[in-house]
C-alpha cells in the first residue's frame, strides 16, 4: 500500500511539472505516421517532436528495429540517467483542434517500457490547449503506469473543447529508463472526418486568384515589418484562405478580399487595380512612433523559422547598428602627467557612412589606480556623421587616482571614416592650452597598408568585420590619415522612413507594401 502511495504521489509531481511548462511544437492538420514507419532509425520519425523541457532534461527520443509491436519499426524514448531523477520526458505530436472540436475522440497506442529507477514509469497523455492559452480536456494514465517490457495497448477517450485551439498526444516517461511506443491510432468515435476535396486541375479565374493570394501571403509573412506578425500561424492562415479565394469571380473582388484580408494584419498595404491607383505606407515615421525607433524585418539568408546567427529573420530598428561591436583604434597613455587637470582629446574626421544607425566617434576613457570606474565616454551628442572634414573634441577632467588614459577612434556601425591630426590638449585654468606629443598623432610614421604605429587595433573590432589602413590621398594635413570602415559585403541597407515596395501581382493588379513601420 505505501509503495501505491508512493507511487500516486511521485506520478502527481510529474504530472504537474509536465503540465506547467509550455510545450512548442510543430503544429499538424491531422495526425500523422502513428504507426511509425515513416523515417529512418536513429532519427526522429516525421510528424513528432520532443518538447523543450524534455530535450533540457536530458531525454532522447528516436526510431528504432528493435522489436517492434507491429511492422517494421517503433519509436524509443529513454532518459539514461546515472542516478534516479525526478523529471519528465516526453515525445508528441501537436494537431489543429478544430476539426474535432465538440467530438469524441480515442488515442490508442501500444506501449512497453524498462525502467530503471524506484519511482520510474511510462504513460499515455493527450491534452487540449485552448483558444485563450488555457489548458483543457486532459488525461494522464496515472493509473496505468507501464512499467515492464511486455507490449500491451493503452486508450484515452474523451471529448475535445468546443473552443480547443490545439491538441497534444503522445508518450511520457517519467525519470530513467526507456519506453516504446507502437500501431496508435487517433480517431472520432461519433463521426467521421469530412475527407478532404481530392486534388483538381486549376485554372482560368481560380488560378489567377490563388496565385495573387500566395504572391501576397509570401510578400507579408517574409518582408512586412510589423513586430505583432510573428505571433501569426501562417501555415493555418494559408490553408484555411485558399477555400474562400478559388471561387472569387472577377478582378475586383480579388482585389477587395486581398486588401480586407492582409490590411487586417498588415496596415498600410494596398491593391491596386490598373484603373485604381493608390499609394502605401507611410511618408513619415507611423503615428504615435518612439523618436528613432523605425522597424524593418531584416533577413539573414532564408527565413526556416530559427534563431541561428546565419540564417534567421528579425524585426530590427534601423537606428540601431548591426554589428556585434564597433570598431576602434585606441592608444593608452600613463596619466600621471594629466591628474587634476583638464584634458581636450580631438581629431578631424571626414566619414562616408551608411545611414541612419552608424556614426564616428571620439572616445575617452580614464583608467583609476584602485580599478575604480573613472571616466568613460563618447561624443553622444555630436556624433560625426558628414563627409568633410571636421575637427571634433571630447573632454574631461582627470581624477587624482587616474592611472592610465585610452583614447580611441571608432566607427560604430557601418561606412568608412577617416581620421588625421589628433591631439591631446592641456586646458589650462587661465585659458592657456598645452599640446601633449601624441605618439604617431598624424599617422605619417606609419607605412600604408595594415600597420598602425603606436595605435592598437584590437582583434574584437576585426571578428566583428572592421579594417583599419593608413591611407595616402584622404588627409586634413600631412601627407597620410588613417582609414577605418567596415566589412563591405555584410554591410546592411535599410529602406528609408516612408520607403515602400510595389511589384505587379498579374496584369491587372499590382502590390504595394510597406518597408519601414
Amino acid at each position: 500500500m505505501m509503495e501505491n502511495k508512493n507511487r500516486a504521489f511521485i506520478s502527481t509531481i510529474f504530472l504537474l511539472l509536465f503540465f506547467a511548462l509550455p510545450v512548442l511544437s510543430q503544429e499538424l492538420l491531422y495526425p500523422t505516421n502513428l504507426d511509425f514507419e515513416e523515417g529512418q532509425p536513429g532519427d526522429l520519425p516525421s510528424g513528432w517532436t520532443i518538447p523543450g523541457f524534455a530535450i533540457k532534461n536530458k531525454y532522447d527520443a528516436f526510431l528504432t528495429t528493435d522489436s517492434p509491436k507491429k511492422g517494421k519499426k517503433c519509436l524509443e524514448l529513454n532518459h539514461i540517467a546515472p542516478l534516479d531523477s525526478m523529471v519528465s520526458g516526453a515525445v508528441m505530436q501537436t494537431i489543429d483542434a478544430k476539426p474535432y472540436r465538440g467530438k469524441r475522440i480515442r488515442f490508442r497506442a501500444a506501449l512497453c517500457a524498462e525502467i530503471l529507477g524506484k519511482t520510474g514509469s511510462a504513460h499515455l497523455w493527450l491534452r487540449t490547449i485552448l483558444t485563450d492559452k488555457c489548458e483543457g480536456f486532459s488525461e494522464y494514465k496515472d493509473l496505468e503506469p507501464v512499467v515492464n517490457t511486455d507490449w500491451n495497448y493503452y486508450e484515452i477517450t474523451g471529448k475535445i473543447d468546443e473552443n480547443a485551439a490545439t491538441i497534444l498526444f503522445g508518450l511520457l516517461l517519467n525519470g530513467r529508463g526507456r519506453a516504446w511506443i507502437d500501431d496508435a491510432s487517433f480517431e472520432v468515435l461519433d463521426q467521421k472526418i469530412p475527407e478532404m476535396s481530392p486534388p483538381k486541375v486549376l485554372e482560368g479565374q481560380a488560378l489567377t486568384n490563388l496565385i495573387a493570394l500566395a504572391k501576397v501571403y509570401g510578400y507579408v509573412r517574409y518582408f512586412y515589418p510589423g513586430s505583432e506578425l510573428q505571433f501569426i500561424k501562417w501555415d493555418n492562415f494559408l490553408y484555411n484562405s485558399v477555400k474562400d479565394y478559388e471561387p472569387l469571380a472577377s478582378t475586383t473582388e480579388l482585389a477587395v478580399k486581398l486588401e480586407n484580408d492582409f490590411s487586417r494584419i498588415a496596415p498600410g498595404i494596398a491593391i491596386n487595380q490598373k484603373q485604381k491607383i493608390s499609394d502605401c505606407g507611410f511618408k513619415t515615421a507611423p503615428p504615435n512612433s518612439a523618436k528613432n525607433i523605425v522597424l524593418v524585418r531584416k533577413q539573414n539568408g532564408p527565413d526556416i523559422l530559427t534563431t541561428g546567427k546565419n540564417q534567421n529573420s528579425e524585426i530590427v530598428n534601423i537606428y540601431n547598428p548591426q554589428r556585434e561591436r564597433e570598431g576602434i583604434v585606441f592608444q593608452v597613455i600613463d596619466a600621471s602627467s594629466f591628474r587634476g587637470k583638464k584634458i581636450r582629446f580631438s581629431s578631424d574626421i571626414k566619414a562616408d557612412l551608411v545611414p541612419p544607425y552608424s556614426q564616428a566617434q571620439l572616445g575617452l576613457r580614464v583608467n583609476l589606480s584602485d580599478k575604480k570606474p573613472g571616466f568613460n565616454g563618447i561624443m553622444w551628442d555630436n556624433p560625426a556623421k558628414i563627409n568633410k572634414w571636421t575637427n571634433y573634441s571630447i573632454e574631461t577632467v582627470v581624477p587624482e587616482k587616474a592611472e592610465t588614459i585610452n583614447i580611441g577612434l571608432v566607427l560604430i556601425g557601418d561606412g568608412d571614416v577617416w581620421f588625421d591630426n589628433t591631439k591631446l590638449t592641456i586646458c589650462g585654468s587661465n585659458g592657456k592650452e598645452q599640446t601633449f606629443d601624441l605618439r604617431n598623432a598624424g599617422f605619417e610614421e606609419s607605412d600604408t597598408g595594415r600597420i598602425v604605429k603606436s595605435w592598437t587595433f584590437p582583434n574584437p573590432s576585426i571578428n566583428a568585420g572592421y579594417f583599419a589602413n593608413v591611407t595616402i590621398g584622404a588627409h586634413s594635413e600631412g601627407k597620410k590619415s588613417l582609414h577605418l570602415f567596415s566589412e563591405e559585403v555584410s554591410r546592411v541597407i535599410f529602406p528609408e522612413v516612408g520607403e515602400s515596395y510595389k511589384t505587379e501581382l498579374n496584369k491587372d493588379l499590382s502590390f504595394c507594401m510597406p518597408l519601414t513601420s
